[in-house]
């Protein structure tokens, strides 16, 4: 639709403008996520495939593997600042878990929340430097016009804000 594109279009310019303010110090990755460093921000980047099944927010047994990985950096390499886990999913109506989640407003949700739940209660992430986000559909990083692209919108990112407490 007209109003996808036009968030489409938001979003790469947001997401080119982030970029370049970031200013990408390093690239990295560990087992299933990928990790941007730039100035002041780190971004942790997990596949939906990895961490959930089709439609769900309970994290699978190798999204939990991953996420003690993850908490492992949070621990160590950004101990300060504060985390936010950010749920995103592609632009394709809710379907078959329409009685659990009205919209992908609320899957979005539901996903992060689970994170920030299990990097809590599971790995020690202490509460007051963690909160989750949902952003729909309105945050692709790629065209919602293909399979590969949608695949790519639904993720769940870490971003850990350094030098902020909260």
């Amino acid at each position: 639709t007209a109003e996808d594109a036009a968030a489409e279009k938001a979003a790469a310019e947001k997401a080119a403008a982030q970029a370049t303010a970031a200013k990408v110090v390093s690239r990295d990755t560990i087992e299933g996520a990928q990790i941007v460093e730039g100035r002041g921000i780190t971004t942790i980047t997990v596949s939906n495939e990895i961490m959930f099944a089709s439609g769900k927010a309970d994290v699978t047994s190798k999204g939990k593997r991953v996420l003690k990985k993850v908490a492992d950096l949070l621990k160590t390499r950004y101990s300060a600042g504060a985390i936010r886990v950010e749920g995103h999913t592609d632009n394709q109506p809710i379907v078959k878990t329409k009685k659990l989640y009205k919209s992908n407003w609320e899957l979005s949700t539901a996903r992060a929340l689970a994170v920030v739940h299990y990097l809590v209660d599971s790995c020690g992430i202490d509460p007051e430097r963690i909160h989750p986000a949902g952003y729909s559909k309105y945050h692709p990083v790629a065209s919602n016009a293909t399979p590969a692209g949608r695949a790519q919108n639904r993720r769940v990112e870490i971003v850990v804000l350094q030098g902020l407490s909260r």
